[in-house]
């Protein structure tokens, strides 16, 4: 067995306070023994806790605490995606689907990955693939110069990517659906 170190004292309750870009509403309550033990540690939240729609119950955010202050802990935006039986469920009925990854730096400088899924009917030729993925690099990285990478996050600025991609899209071949699938803020890398 192994030995551990031993704690003296109770835990105490840190709220957690949404990131500045969604109003720093309460979120959720966390135990630790001292405010320093929670730095840098992820919250992983159903969106519909943060936007208040009921539609976003698909939708997952995990927040980074970045610091307290008293009994609060202030978060930024790390990393988003879409459930995976989301994708499952809406990609069933189509013939041709696929995903690119996009990296670029925002507007303030930080490293931004997201990860687009389109979808089509109908089968879709190499050729018309590579000028998708050429049209989804170029406005992707282009859209993301011009935007802070935390008001990234926000569902109207990425529902005006995915649209914007569609519109595009469509002038080369008719996709059918385009959306952010993941998304993720100066990533780093895994540890086991």
């Amino acid at each position: 067995m192994a030995a551990g170190k031993v704690r003296v004292g109770k835990k105490k309750w840190f709220t957690v306070l949404a990131p500045e870009v969604f109003g720093k509403n309460e979120l959720v309550e966390i135990t630790a023994y001292e405010p320093n033990e929670i730095v840098n540690r992820p919250v992983e939240l159903n969106f519909a806790q943060i936007s208040g729609n009921p539609k976003d119950q698909s939708k997952k955010i995990i927040l980074k605490l970045t610091e307290t202050q008293g009994d609060r802990a202030l978060t930024e935006p790390w990393r988003f995606y879409l459930q995976d039986s989301f994708v499952g469920r809406t990609g069933r009925r189509y013939k041709e689907k696929f995903h690119y990854v996009a990296r670029s730096v925002s507007k303030d400088k930080k490293n931004v990955i997201v990860k687009i899924y389109v979808m089509t009917s109908k089968k879709l030729h190499q050729s018309a693939r590579a000028d998708i993925i050429r049209i989804i690099d170029g406005k992707t990285k282009a859209f993301l110069t011009n935007v802070d990478a935390f008001d990234f996050f926000r569902q109207d600025v990425m529902e005006n990517l995915a649209g914007e991609l569609r519109k595009d899209i469509r002038k080369v071949y008719p996709v059918d659906k385009v959306f952010i699938w993941k998304v993720a803020v100066n990533p780093s890398k895994r540890t086991k």
